[in-house]
This record gives structure tokens, sequence and C-alpha cells, in this order.
């Protein structure tokens, strides 16, 4: 477990892995937090849930999981957490990811 520093000076930048029918909660949680908490990717592999979510939110869509993890394998970091509104099933089994990704979020490694 890392012990990062509270960010004080910024929004926190959220990714949201799965933008299906219970996406909808988390833009609604993200949406009514918005002075303190900004969504800035989402990523879905259904190309149908993945344009609704990009329309609504206006975040930058990914259509893997390896791309979105790339892109933030960089530092500084595009988003400080992942939110996962994907199937439970899909969490530790993402054969897409890449090895070398050792973010932890709520419980769920990345790695």
């Amino acid at each position: 477990m890392h012990n990062y520093p509270n960010i004080t000076n910024r929004k926190i930048r959220v990714a949201l892995i799965g933008c299906g029918r219970i996406a909808n909660n988390h833009f609604d949680a993200i949406e009514g937090h918005a002075e303190n908490v900004e969504l800035v990717d989402v990523c879905d592999v259904n190309a149908d849930s993945l344009s609704q979510a990009v329309a609504r939110t206006k975040a930058t869509g990914h259509t893997n999981l390896t791309t979105l993890l790339e892109k933030n394998h960089r530092r500084p970091c595009d988003f400080d957490d992942t939110q996962w509104s994907a199937p439970r099933t899909n969490h530790s089994s993402r054969s897409d990811r890449p090895p070398h990704h050792d973010r932890e979020t709520h419980g769920h490694s990345l790695a």
C-alpha cells in the first residue's frame, strides 16, 4: 500500500473503466462533486457505450484498458484514481493489461 500525499491544490482526476448501464451512477456521483473531482478518461470495449460516455462527459475515450494504462504510465499521471464500472469478473481477469503497470486502485491491482 502506498501513501500518497493528499491532493489539495487541484481537482482529483478520475478514469472510469466500463461505460455501460451502471456507469451512469458513477457519472452522476462525479458530476455531483464537480468542484473537487474531474472525469478525464473513460474506457469501454463497446463502441456505443464509449461514444455515449464521451458525449456525456467530454472525457477522453479509450477502447481498451492497455491504451488507457499505458497513457497514464508516464509521469505526471493523467489521472489519480480509477473507478470500475465493469462486471466483477472483468476486474481481475483482464488479459489486455500491461504487466509492468503497478498502480493499485480500490483494492484491485491493475498489475
